[in-house]
């Protein structure tokens, strides 16, 4: 039942070196309460050993506290260095006054937890009792979950807690069934340095009600426990070190409890992508989830941005949090900075120490768009087969300027996606692959006319882009076949991934001759 470690286990800790507080809560001392079920005459004496695992020299602090009546009390022990390899039994130093059931030894060093092996608990005179305690480490947290309880049937559960800072602290242990329910809430109320315990089997004995009216039920019972703050809430935060065992007086054996620390096990922000239509608004939302299961809304907590305030701004604060407003055609990022919050740690039971001190400040960042929401053709401009370009022998097509909405909103810069598929086609071989487009989204935006194989085409203004559709080959691509065949394509362009207009392109291709020339002319139309 000693359970004494004699090799690291668990996985090391990942923070780095830093100052380090661990606490072995609720060491038994001298003659044992006969509230537990101890034979008369049972004497504990606290052991503690320490071993320095690590390759350096370890410096450590050490000190005694226990409870003199209601008031706490603390003996500090004389610092001690511990070389690499090295290990070191420490005595309590004489206590004044009367010696106290219950002692709380503390050490800090400057490390890794995982550099200190510790072995701490208490002993009888015959050996025959041997109850260790589990090191905890000392850290603010949002609170602990001790996973096992279990009393009746010759077993009880303990708990011991611990204040160790210069102030008072409040919390409440919050005993829950293994049914999921709430069975009893015992507030505590702990002053600077103080420290008291709780014993399951006693409290159903005595039958006191909580302030709900709950009491005990009868055993036997087993369950979880958690302490929390005041509130019971994820903003809870205090420093009060907590240990559990469950044993047995008939049969001499103790075990550990095990803890693990409370925190933020996920998180999630919605919409993404977060698409936005200008002059439109678009609600985001950020939640959490705790390790007990529950998930809380944080889109009033967040510290909302946005990357790019000319294409879509958000508020963070004020009446409506979260609040994504579209102002011109673009791409941006939405942040959510969740802030630091304290993370789940499923602890190790045993050695190292775990400490309830990792945070993290989530800060994810959602792809969005401000996209136009249709699509229409402006004007259009047919670019005929001339005689400027006798190499020609097919050709051309038709060239369409189209235009964003709604207006008035400048759509420059919106990512548009073309899409082409072929509908049907009577040109058989003699004419493949007319309905391509292109692989990427394209620039929206003023540029200035120009010549196209002949003919001029008209500059373009804001939220605007020029679509060409043409065939050119220097062979006359229907010798030898039809006449005249049609291809016809389905256009359908799309901003953040949803269509904004359709379009149904008509390629008619027709034998002529120029100048006494054979060639195949192209009509495009564009509806």
């Amino acid at each position: 039942s000693a359970n004494l470690p004699i090799a690291m286990t668990g996985m090391p800790d990942a923070l780095g070196p830093r100052q380090l507080q661990i606490a072995s809560v609720g060491i038994m001392n001298g003659p044992a309460d006969p509230m537990m079920g101890f034979p008369k005459g049972v004497v504990f004496t606290p052991y503690i050993y320490l071993r320095n695992v690590s390759s350096s020299p370890r410096l450590v602090q050490s000190s005694f506290n226990w409870m003199n009546g209601s008031s706490p009390q603390t003996a500090n022990l004389p610092a001690t260095t511990l070389q690499p390899g090295e290990s070191r039994q420490l005595t309590q130093p004489p206590l004044p006054g009367t010696p106290p059931e219950i002692l709380n030894f503390t050490y800090s060093f400057n490390g890794l937890p995982e550099d200190i092996l510790p072995a701490t608990g208490s002993v009888d005179s015959s050996a025959n009792y041997v109850f260790g305690v589990e090191p905890e480490g000392v850290a603010q947290s949002a609170g602990v979950t001790s996973l096992y309880w279990n009393y009746g049937n010759g077993l009880d559960t303990m708990y011991a807690l611990w204040n160790p800072l210069s102030v008072a602290q409040q919390g409440q242990l919050i005993l829950i069934g293994d049914n999921g329910y709430t069975l009893y809430t015992i507030p505590i109320r702990l002053a600077p340095r103080a420290s008291t315990t709780i014993d399951l089997y006693e409290l159903f004995s005595t039958g006191r009600p909580d302030a709900t009216g709950r009491t005990m039920p009868r055993g036997p019972m087993q369950g979880t426990a958690r302490l929390t703050g005041p509130k019971n809430d994820t903003t809870d935060r205090f420093t009060i070190a907590l240990s559990g065992a469950i044993y047995s007086a008939k049969s001499a054996t103790c075990v550990w409890t095990c803890n693990t620390c409370s925190g933020l096990s996920s998180f999630s922000t919605s919409p993404s992508p977060a698409n936005v239509v200008a002059p439109g608004t678009l609600q985001m939302a950020a939640s959490y989830t705790w390790d007990d299961g529950y998930q809380y809304d944080d889109t009033k907590g967040v510290t909302w941005s946005s990357s790019n305030p000319s294409v879509a701004t958000i508020q963070t604060g004020g009446a409506d949090p979260g609040l994504l407003t579209g102002v011109a055609g673009g791409t941006f990022t939405v942040g959510a900075a969740f802030g630091g919050w304290p993370v789940y740690i499923e602890e190790n039971c045993g050695n190292p120490p775990a400490t309830c001190s990792r945070y993290w400040s989530p800060d994810p960042q959602i792809p969005g768009t401000d996209c136009p929401t249709s699509v229409s053709i402006a004007a259009t401009t047919g670019l005929p087969l001339i005689n400027d370009f006798p190499a020609l022998k097919t050709g051309i097509g038709r060239l369409t300027q189209m235009l964003l909405g709604p207006g008035p909103t400048n759509w420059n810069n919106s990512p548009v996606y073309e899409s082409l598929s072929q509908t049907s086609s009577t040109c058989g071989s003699y004419l493949t692959g007319q309905c391509t487009g292109m692989p990427g989204p394209f620039t929206v935006g003023p540029a200035s006319g120009g010549n196209y194989l002949g003919t001029e085409y008209p500059a373009i203004g804001n939220s605007e882009f020029n679509d060409v559709h043409t065939t050119t080959s220097a062979a006359n691509a229907l010798s030898g076949g039809p006449q005249s065949c049609q291809v016809i394509c389905s256009q359908r362009y799309t901003c953040g991934g949803k269509t904004i207009g359709t379009f149904t392109i008509t390629r008619t291709f027709s034998q002529t001759t120029i100048n006494g020339t054979a060639v195949t002319n192209v009509d495009v139309t564009k509806q």
